[in-house]
């Protein structure tokens, strides 16, 4: 078995264009930080494993796109702004106004 090759590091911007145009578990897996890299090869050799059993590769892709949307978070920055967001909140820091979520709904109906 091979070794998982270490993530290049690269300008985030670079990183995102990158993200967008190969969409590869390789790309993908050099966007994420350490601790969730370890966690996207977990999921990512069961979702193989499993693909070779059944003969049907959807798993995995639904995991490359659902690891795809992480890692866009992280290579542009935005996953650590959330983050951080979300711990000012937990903290008391920051009100949250309540959200009508049938409002929220009616609206996105209305778009399309």
């Amino acid at each position: 078995m091979t070794s998982v090759p270490e993530p290049v590091t690269q300008d985030p911007l670079a990183l995102a264009r990158r993200l967008n145009t190969e969409r590869s578990p390789r790309i993908i897996r050099e966007a994420l930080p350490a601790d969730q890299r370890a966690k996207f090869d977990d999921q990512y050799r069961k979702a193989l494993a499993e693909a070779a059993e059944v003969y049907d590769l959807t798993g995995v892709h639904t995991l490359i796109e659902r690891w795809l949307g992480v890692a866009m978070l992280h290579a542009t920055g935005r996953y650590e702004a959330i983050m951080a967001t979300v711990e000012a909140v937990r903290a008391g820091e920051v009100a949250v106004a309540p959200v009508d979520v049938g409002r929220l709904r009616a609206l996105a109906d209305e778009r399309g």
